[in-house]
């Protein structure tokens, strides 16, 4: 209560509110005895509208991404990674998305039509790459952080599966007025990133543990 008093607290979608890994159209933990993927979700998110302190009724086509103003400060574009994406194992391409075209759209046009010193991104996963881990346990670390799957291929929850939407994102990022921020977590670990420099400001990133 007193953290709720000091602070605005603005909140998102996680995947864990539907299921482990979700996407668009099933979740990595979603099976036959499920159940319809449509109910499930449906249900998940008459749940969240709820229980959660939210007017946004997703159920009834509201969107989960929202533009929240900071005065003449910033912008916060408070992003859902999860829900819209299409399937994060699918090939990149024209074609795969982890924002959805109407989310897309939105963060781009309202990234050009910003005047305000600062960009703020509110991304639930990791937005920019992460540099290759050194080390001989490197491999033990990356999987133990959930940020690569038993194979060795980047985790669902990053960007790195959705390449080719990620570059055209950091080109409209680099190339704003506003300087932009993108700030993340989910991934269990800290870190600070600054990406795209040689194309305008860049980009900072920062990403908080859990």
């Amino acid at each position: 209560q007193r953290l709720h008093a000091a602070h605005a607290m603005i909140f998102t979608l996680d995947d864990h509110e539907i299921a482990d890994n979700a996407w668009s159209g099933g979740a990595e933990e979603h099976f036959a005895e499920d159940g319809p993927w449509e109910s499930r979700l449906h249900s998940a998110l008459e749940a969240w509208e709820a229980w959660q302190p939210t007017v946004r009724r997703p159920t009834h086509g509201d969107s989960l991404w929202q533009l929240v103003p900071l005065g003449g400060c910033a912008s916060l574009f408070l992003c859902d990674s999860r829900w819209a994406r299409t399937d994060p194992l699918a090939p990149d391409g024209p074609a795969k998305s982890i924002l959805g075209a109407a989310q897309a759209h939105a963060l781009t046009a309202t990234l050009a039509a910003s005047r305000v010193p600062w960009f703020i991104v509110g991304m639930p996963s990791k937005f920019l790459t992460l540099s290759a881990a050194d080390g001989e346990k490197a491999d033990l670390v990356m999987r133990t952080l959930k940020l690569t799957d038993s194979e060795g291929r980047p985790y669902h929850d990053r960007w790195d599966s959705y390449s080719r939407e990620r570059d055209e994102l950091m080109t409209h990022l680099a190339l704003g007025a506003s300087t932009p921020v993108v700030l993340c977590g989910d991934v269990h670990f800290a870190a600070f990133s600054h990406a795209g420099k040689e194309t305008g400001h860049g980009v900072l990133e920062c990403v908080t543990t859990s």
